[in-house]
């Protein structure tokens, strides 16, 4: 198992928004990105293109861990929902793991939870794959 942590910052200049980190670990032939902190506008594109690197390097499943993100806006959302449809298109799947309760929150309110599978751990994501996972909201 091999480990990389990249630190993704947003610009204080911005609004003054928390850090976001994400740390990727390759775990069984699959990619674990764990996030935390805030994920918006500021960090949007710095949060995607880390998540795709993460999948291109490992195709398969993507498992994000979002057990530590304490805000996650409408565009941390659309750099989940574009990772998604990016692996979906090359044959992976993305699953959400441990959303936090305000994450859990945005996810219901916009409805995403219906789209995106979720598994409260890690060991069932992997095993699992997504694939018989239902969307979090069901």
């Amino acid at each position: 198992m091999s480990t990389h942590d990249r630190h993704l910052r947003a610009d204080p200049a911005a609004g003054g928004m928390p850090d976001a980190a994400i740390t990727v670990t390759n775990r069984d032939g699959a990619v674990m990105c764990a996030l935390a902190g805030s994920l918006h506008h500021d960090n949007e594109d710095q949060v995607r293109h880390a998540l795709t690197r993460a999948f291109q390097q490992h195709p398969g499943v993507l498992a994000v861990d979002l057990s530590a993100v304490d805000l996650l806006t409408s565009a941390g959302l659309n750099a989940l929902l574009t990772v998604r449809r990016e692996a979906l298109e090359r044959g992976g799947r993305l699953v959400l793991v441990a959303p936090s309760a305000p994450a859990r929150r945005t996810l219901r309110i916009t409805q995403v939870d219906t789209v995106l599978p979720c598994a409260p751990t890690i060991e069932q994501a992997l095993r699992e794959g997504g694939e018989a996972l239902p969307a979090y909201g069901e």
